[in-house]
């Protein structure tokens, strides 16, 4: 999913004032433009045209802002048939040690779970392979890995637990047609099947912090 360099789980800066929610406006996608910019394009050595494509408008993206003002964190999401792909996590430098890695992959999980969807598809730099492995993900069996601009890019995916409650056709229009994120799955610690390296406790926690924020 090409993200920015190093993830640690150790503290390292307070999250209290740090809000995650499913951008919807167009202040949110300017931000998310800013943020690719400087990660990916500046640090990451990728051209403008591969990093801002044709399919910009058919993604979901969660923002991690601080205050009013900081984007700290992004993951972005797209869906196709059977899968979901992960892509674009990344996060601020100072933010690389707090464990936001972690709750933006895991907020993403619950949207998509609640979906319906329990298959993930991602790429890593191959430097971030272990924290990925670390969190659920395993690397796909004969797929080629790639180079681009200074990362060598890795297929990975991530098999997550069903959701009972998950969208059907016959839900209520107010569900079907609900904007992207309002509904959740939250039936059990982080939903990502045989992983045993997440801190479900303190994602659950921070989740709900956030969810409570966002109200």
């Amino acid at each position: 999913m090409s993200e920015n360099k190093q993830y640690n789980e150790a503290a390292a800066v307070s999250l209290d004032d740090v809000r995650i929610y499913v951008a919807n406006t167009l202040e949110d996608y300017l931000r998310i433009r800013e943020f690719r910019a400087v990660e990916f394009v500046y640090k990451n050595g990728l051209s403008r045209d591969v990093e801002f494509g044709d399919n910009e408008f058919g993604s979901t993206y969660i923002l991690a802002v601080k205050g009013a003002g900081k984007t700290v964190g992004m993951i972005g999401y797209e869906k196709h048939c059977d899968f979901v792909r992960f892509k674009r996590l990344a996060v601020d430098e100072d933010y690389r040690k707090s464990g936001l890695a972690q709750m933006l992959n895991l907020e993403a999980v619950s949207i998509c779970r609640a979906d319906g969807y329990e298959k993930v598809y991602g790429v890593c730099d191959e430097a971030l392979l272990d924290y990925h492995l670390k969190h659920g993900y395993k690397v796909i069996e004969g797929a080629p890995k790639e180079t681009v601009g200074n990362m060598t890019l890795v297929p990975i995916m991530m098999t997550l637990d069903p959701y009972e409650n998950r969208l059907k056709m016959t839900d209520p229009p107010s569900r079907v047609l609900a904007q992207e994120g309002r509904f959740k799955a939250e039936d059990n610690k982080s939903g990502i099947r045989g992983t045993k390296g997440i801190n479900d406790k303190l994602a659950l926690i921070l989740r709900k912090r956030n969810e409570y924020r966002s109200k």
